[in-house]
């Protein structure tokens, strides 16, 4: 399964009017997912370890990677200035909206490699197995 992130050109529309302009939005498998920001109005009122307290997976009390994600791509987004926040995160600018994707791949990238090896992965690699690439445990 692929998923990507992309600047993609999009339409809202506001009471009595139509906004374009580019989102940030998810693609997995070619498929078109959630756009960047569609949560803000919770995301923009906790700070990240809140977000985690409030996504914590049932299974081993682990948090739930996707959604500490989320919050990290949301407020790296933003911090972009978008011309609108509601209903999702919309640039006029193309090139702003290329800065906020080229910022928040580098942050999800620092959140990733921060993130400890699983100990399954440990003893598989321990064993010789070698990951693939852009392999995340």
């Amino acid at each position: 399964m692929s998923t990507k992130l992309r600047v993609t050109e999009t339409i809202i529309w506001l009471t009595g009017h139509t906004v374009s302009g580019y989102a940030l939005i998810w693609f997995s498998d070619g498929e078109e997912g959630m756009r960047l920001g569609e949560d803000w109005e919770v995301l923009s009122s906790v700070t990240k370890e809140e977000w985690n307290a409030m996504t914590r997976m049932v299974v081993n009390d682990s948090v739930n990677e996707d959604r500490t994600e989320d919050w990290i791509c949301a407020h790296t987004a933003f911090s972009f200035s978008p011309d609108y926040t509601n209903p999702f995160f919309l640039w006029e600018a193309k090139g702003r909206a290329a800065q906020a994707l080229q910022a928040v791949k580098v942050a999800l990238k620092a959140h990733q490699e921060s993130r400890p090896v699983s100990e399954w992965a440990q003893v598989a690699l321990a064993h010789g197995w070698k990951p693939p690439k852009n392999w995340q445990s």
